[in-house]
């Protein structure tokens, strides 16, 4: 039989009821297949109909003059397919099924047309199954199955879908079947900004600015998208309609991996709603985020039913303020004991803000079923903590990482079980395999637990750089001795946070044990000062402080002194800060300090070298504050960020909004020019690094050199032949003492000096430049010439490969459209990697130069010292044998 052609199945319908049936559907209609087949859409009987098809429509038209349209099918809500002959076709929509019998006999009528149906919904939707664009498809015999799913196959593999999986295709299609407009700035928006950061993340806060009805189509395109992973909407109340998309996006997806709605209003019916979902065929959803939203004891239960069935289990359970009692957790805990799946996928678990108080082991049933946690947040549960390591010593220590236990209690008393207890904790971290950080702020620990913590934590080698958070625990005088007893000894915790724990006179105590402490790098003791008594003592207590930063040997990188209301006293502080090598950020926030306290910064920065980071709002700033800052930052080329005082801001605009203004704009350029590749002046680097150095042990020097000299003198006049070699010596070394005034200076001269006939670096660099200038255009070249390639076997018959290449090349070698791999190596080596280079090699050459003077200067201050006890010996004993002749 010889098979009709496409031409011929395109249409059968004459050409005056053509133009009736065009009329109908109006000129924006794109037909592309019209037929006259006999149609059942009502169970009436079978009827000669015109059937019309577009890219994503099927409509069904009277045969008159004018023609009538009487159903329109959207491809999308076809459910089912059954054709059991070429000649027939069955659709089924909702309830309703719509029947079709071909006109002609020995017919593929019906076979073109589904094949339309499908291979358009392909061409839409290349990565869905076809079984779920259309469901159930029948189709008999089996070989027209076979040539549909061949044809479907053929689409997938040569698919370009277009950015983000064919984003803005689908969203054009669903908008039409929607009857809803299509938005152009949503396109736009996922087409050029999700794109070019290649986001899996689909926010729904970025079309916030859209009718929520606009969204029905946005959230159907997700349904069918596989280029999305997450689903995401905080702090943005949605609509019951985006709410029921949300769950058909949930059922439908087979992509969608994470879903985030966070304060959006949610109640139980969503989570109802929601749960049915996650049980669906298609869903892969193993991260929810639903916290902030009162779901109460109801929703938890319905989620729980349907997490406990999930055979992928779930990675990620975000619910925390919920309002959830322990009936909803105790649900939670039920699924995680009756999936052994799930028990052993939860990784990151948030309950906070869930009250446990009339169940207060709920928590730690939970927990015990956890064997794979790495990330636990329980803050203000008022959950007893003496029940939890037990349970997580059971299950999660060895892969624990993150555990935030905050604002709740510890109940027992110290008594046999107290003690027992003791004993559990200390083992927990001394168990622990993983842990980095671990916050227990605001829950009146008793001393006893805060000593078996650190000591667990202590006597674990497999822990490394902990953070450890124990601020607002009302540690107090004995607190402060515990510290001091344990802390030192502890080399794997990195970052402690004691801050507002009424250390108070003990302050010092706290800061002895800290700078002996050698491996901290991260340190917070604000709201520590509040009752310091009497107040005179405040500036001794401030000075431990000070030996805290100046330690030398410290690692101690960041200190934060936040809300600690010190006044002018921090100005102690910052003038250590000013000489310090080691601190690169620092927090004096909330101190009061005025506009003294900006002056004083103000100086400090203008010597400091080492500082990046540093926050001082709520200091009471005024706009000459600020000013200060701005001009001393012209001479700072260290500091790179610097927190908006937005506090102090608004009340200096009120006073001075222009001059506000004008510091801000200073304050803002010199940050920026110091985050960008420079190259500072060595000398600049010297003068910072000789006025840091010229301190205390120079006076010292000073002052024995004088003692010296009046010895000497003394000597002189009582001439003795067994002191004279002792006195040239001691000229000797006066006259090394007054030179060494001037090593500093001598030792960065002569590496000045070792570069005055050229940097051995920079040529270095020069050279590397040109090298790699080469190899980036001869990389480039290969790059253009395979491109070529690959157009031409693309499109043979319309490129010439010769040409193209010679055009290409010629395009990629104009300076003027291109930027050229000598300029842009060139930029990158010389003027970025290069300056960073040297600088750093200035500070290691001045540092170095500096640890020279430090030791000769001690040796020279050693040698003083021997000289000055030597003298003073002669001139006693001479004033002894004096007296002696006195008394014969």
């Amino acid at each position: 039989m010889t098979l009709p052609t496409k031409e011929a199945l395109l249409t059968n319908i004459s050409r005056d009821i053509l133009d009736a049936v065009k009329d109908a559907l109006g000129p924006s209609e794109k037909m592309l297949i019209k037929r006259m087949v006999h149609a059942d859409i009502k169970n009436k009987g079978y009827d000669p109909k015109a059937v019309v098809l577009t890219s994503s429509r099927l409509y069904i038209l009277t045969l008159k003059r004018p023609s009538k349209v009487e159903l329109v099918l959207p491809f999308l809500e076809i459910q089912g397919i059954d054709s059991r002959s070429s000649m027939e076709m069955v659709l089924f929509a909702g309830s309703k099924k719509y029947a079709f019998l071909s006109c002609e006999k020995a017919s593929y009528e019906m076979d073109f047309l589904i094949n339309h149906i499908c291979c358009s919904l392909k061409e839409i939707f290349p990565y869905q199954p076809i079984t779920s664009l259309v469901g159930r498809l029948t189709m008999i015999p089996a070989d027209r199955l076979a040539s549909l799913q061949a044809a479907c196959a053929e689409i997938e593999s040569g698919s370009d879908v277009g950015p983000c999986g064919g984003f803005s295709h689908m969203y054009a299609v669903l908008c039409d079947q929607h009857g809803l407009p299509y938005r152009e700035e949503v396109a736009w928006d996922v087409d050029t900004i999700y794109m070019s950061h290649n986001t899996r993340e689909f926010n729904l806060q970025d079309f916030d600015h859209l009718d929520p009805c606009d969204l029905t189509a946005v959230l159907a395109v997700l349904e069918y998208n596989t280029w999305f992973r997450t689903l995401s909407s905080k702090n943005q109340r949605l609509t019951q309609d985006v709410q029921n998309s949300i769950v058909k996006v949930v059922e439908k997806s087979s992509s969608l991996e994470e879903l985030v709605l966070v304060a959006a209003g949610l109640k139980v019916d969503f989570a109802q709603k929601l749960s049915g979902a996650l049980l669906s065929a298609n869903s892969r959803l193993t991260a929810l985020d639903l916290s902030n939203n009162p779901l109460e004891d109801k929703g938890l239960v319905f989620l729980a039913s349907s997490i406990s069935k999930l055979s992928r289990g779930i990675s990620s359970l975000h619910m925390s303020g919920v309002s959830a009692t322990p009936k909803g957790l105790a649900a939670l805990t039920n699924a995680l004991s009756s999936n052994r799946h799930l028990a052993s996928s939860v990784a990151c678990l948030t309950l906070s803000e869930n009250t446990c108080r009339d169940d207060p082991i709920v928590f730690s049933s939970l927990l015990v079923q956890t064997t794979a946690l790495s990330h636990l947040e329980l803050v203000s549960t008022d959950c007893p903590l003496e029940t939890l390591f037990g349970a997580m010593m059971q299950s999660c220590c060895a892969t624990l990482s993150f555990l935030n236990l905050s604002h709740n209690t510890f109940l027992s008393r110290r008594n046999r079980e107290s003690l027992a207890m003791f004993s559990t904790v200390k083992d927990f971290f001394a168990s622990c395999l993983s842990l980095r950080e671990l916050k227990l702020a605001s829950c009146k620990l008793p001393l006893d637990i805060i000593k078996s913590i650190m000591l667990g934590i202590a006597c674990n080698e497999k822990l490394m750089n902990v953070n450890l958070d124990l601020s607002s625990n009302e540690m107090k005088m004995k607190g402060a001795y515990l510290i001091d007893t344990i802390l030192p000894e502890i080399k794997n915790i990195s970052c402690l946070d004691v801050s507002d724990n009424g250390f108070d006179n003990e302050i010092a105590v706290v800061c002895t044990a800290l700078s002996r402490c050698s491996a901290l790098k991260q340190v917070s003791i604000g709201r520590n000062f509040n009752n310091i008594k009497p107040k005179n003592l405040m500036m001794r207590l401030l000075q431990y402080v000070v030996q805290l930063i100046q330690e030398e040997g410290s690692q101690l990188e960041t200190l934060s002194l936040a809300d600690s209301k010190l006044k002018l006293d921090i100005c102690v502080i910052i003038n250590a800060v000013g000489g310090n090598t080691s601190l690169t950020n620092i927090d004096i926030s909330g101190n009061h300090m005025g506009d003294t306290g900006a002056k004083m910064l103000a100086k400090a920065l203008q010597i400091n070298t080492k500082l990046k980071v540093i926050t001082w709002d709520n200091n009471h700033t005024s706009p000459q504050g600020f000013m200060d800052i701005a001009t001393a930052l012209e001479k700072n080329y260290s500091l790179q960020f610097m927190h908006t005082p937005l506090t102090d801001v608004v009340n200096a605009m009120k006073v001075n909004q222009e001059k506000t203004q004008k510091a801000l704009h200073m304050i803002e350029a010199f940050l920026y020019r110091n985050r960008a590749p420079q190259k500072t002046s060595s000398d600049q680097l010297f003068r910072l690094h000789q006025g840091a150095l010229l301190g205390s042990t120079q006076q010292m020097v000073d002052r024995l050199v004088s003692k010296i000299r009046g010895d000497r003198d003394m000597l002189q006049m009582m001439p003795h032949e067994s002191i004279q070699h002792e006195l040239e010596i001691a000229g000797h070394l006066v006259e090394d003492a007054t030179k060494s005034k001037q090593l500093l200076s001598k030792l960065y001269h002569v590496a000045v000096s070792c570069d005055s006939n050229g940097n051995v670096i920079e040529e270095t660099l020069q050279q590397v430049a040109e090298d790699l200038s080469r190899v980036v255009q001869n990389h480039l070249e290969g790059h253009v010439k395979n491109m070529v390639q690959c157009a031409e076997e693309l499109c043979p018959y319309s490129v010439s490969g010769k040409d193209l290449l010679q055009e290409s090349l010629a395009k990629m070698r104009n300076a003027d459209a291109f930027p050229q791999p000598r300029d842009l190596v060139t930029s990158a080596v010389m003027q970025q990697a290069g300056p960073a280079i040297l600088h750093k090699v200035s500070e290691m050459t001045l540092s170095s130069a500096a640890y020279i003077a430090d030791k000769v200067m001690d040796d020279v201050l050693e040698s003083l010292s021997k000289m000055h006890k030597n003298l003073v010996g002669y001139l006693l004993n001479i004033i002894c044998f004096a007296r002696d002749l006195y008394d014969r």
